[in-house]
């Protein structure tokens, strides 16, 4: 049928039964294979189901999937295992709410599937387009609240052995229930079917780094790099009028500038962000675009080090009393003190106070300064849910504090102190 997706034709129909699961749509498609919403049929659970089906080596017949010549057999068997082997790996990050992660992985008519968490949301490109479009395109706050989280996960992926190798805003995915950003598409079974490919690629014009696009160069953690400041960079570069989404600069563009001693194409983020953004986070965008591996930031950590403001410690200042905070919190506002009474925990001025509401309005007024002091959303600090469960435990040590729903490892060991801190001086 002409002017239809080979992969949205190749398809599996709604209603098919694949191990325990009913498919009911497309969710995604592409070159390298298609995704699909699914139901478990006994629990009634949600799911991704992702089918590798590279379509320039296979072709669908029925529900059965073929190599479309016996010279591709290998090519498509190598893609098969690499895409096991990335299931394998994305097992481990269960616990991780910034990769996608994925439950199951099995073989069924010539191909293989993986079954991965639902994350019901919008891409980061729909999100900057949308944004756009109202005339209010991505601030600094906006820029360090979704790249904090993601390189804090992109981290975990790297320390695990693996590489995204496709990082754009269309495989950054905003959840809609508390707006973190989570990593999606790996392309590790994309590369092998690419090597053989004349016209596919696992990366994205103005994404990918010169070593994805050349025969020359290894790939490493500083490949990511460059497609992390590359959507860096496209935030910066939407926030001019008339708010339209800037054309993207091919890699190979930029080095053969480079090559003939002519100007970079690609404009820097310090000239496009300026007086909008901090120069701070403005060189940290253009030093992860440089062509030159050796000279782009290596890591994740390196580049948060340069993206976080470097200021003192909180663990290092003195905790005000929890009454400091509850004058700020506007849900007490109207039931409050004089602001020169000198008030205490078991202040008379506060005997109207629920110690539960007095608790949470320090927790929630701590988390703002905190969130204010780092540059970040408060939901990053910890969300709602997690103060609601800090309310009712009132951890006051470490151990507690662990058996608290939504406090992980993490934040323990760096919020722990304030936190208990704040719960016995509360009273309650």
């Amino acid at each position: 049928m002409p002017g239809i997706d080979p992969a949205r034709r190749d398809a599996l129909p709604a209603g098919t039964y694949l191990r325990g699961y009913t498919l009911e749509s497309v969710v995604g498609h592409g070159g390298f294979g298609i995704v699909y919403r699914a139901q478990h049929d006994e629990l009634g659970a949600t799911a991704a189901i992702k089918e590798y089906l590279p379509i320039e080596l296979a072709v669908r017949e029925g529900a059965h999937v073929r190599v479309r010549s016996a010279e591709d057999l290998r090519t498509y068997e190598d893609g098969l295992r690499r895409f096991r082997d990335e299931a394998r790996a994305l097992m481990q990050f269960q616990d991780h709410p910034g990769v996608v992660s994925c439950r199951d992985y099995f073989r069924w008519q010539g191909t293989a599937y993986m079954v991965m968490e639902f994350e019901d949301g919008r891409s980061l490109a729909e999100v900057l387009a949308t944004r756009e479009a109202e005339g209010r395109p991505f601030g600094q706050a906006d820029l360090l609240g979704v790249m904090v989280p993601l390189l804090e996960a992109l981290e975990r992926v790297h320390e695990a052995g693996l590489l995204h190798r496709d990082i754009k805003p269309a495989n950054i995915l905003i959840r809609r229930v508390d707006g973190r950003p989570v990593l999606i598409d790996f392309g590790a079974s994309k590369q092998v079917v690419a090597n053989q490919s004349k016209s596919m690629g696992p990366y994205t014009e103005g994404y990918a780094a010169l070593e994805q696009v050349a025969a020359a160069g290894e790939l490493g953690t500083w490949t990511d790099m460059y497609g992390v400041g590359a959507v860096m960079r496209r935030m910066v570069a939407g926030g001019h009028p008339p708010w339209k989404p800037p054309h993207p600069v091919r890699v190979e563009s930029r080095s053969h500038a480079l090559v003939g001693d002519s100007e970079d194409p690609l404009p820097p983020a310090a000239q496009l962000g300026e007086g909008r953004f901090s120069r701070r986070v403005l060189e940290a965008i253009d030093a992860c675009l440089w062509l030159q591996e050796k000279r782009r930031i290596q890591n994740c950590r390196e580049l948060l080090c340069l993206l976080r403001p470097k200021r003192i410690d909180p663990e290092d200042l003195p905790l005000p009393p929890i009454s400091a905070y509850a004058q700020d919190d506007p849900a007490l506002q109207g039931r409050t003190a004089p602001e020169d009474l000198p008030f205490g925990p078991r202040s008379p001025a506060l005997a109207g106070w629920h110690p539960d509401e007095l608790l949470a309005s320090g927790l929630r007024s701590w988390r703002k300064a905190e969130a204010e002091r780092r540059g970040v959303p408060a939901f990053m600090i910890f969300n709602n849910h997690t103060l609601d469960a800090l309310v009712e435990a009132k951890p006051t040590s470490q151990a507690q504090l662990l058996g608290v729903p939504g406090v992980g490892a993490v934040l323990a060991k760096k919020y722990g102190s304030k936190l208990i801190q704040i719960i016995r001086s509360s009273g309650s």
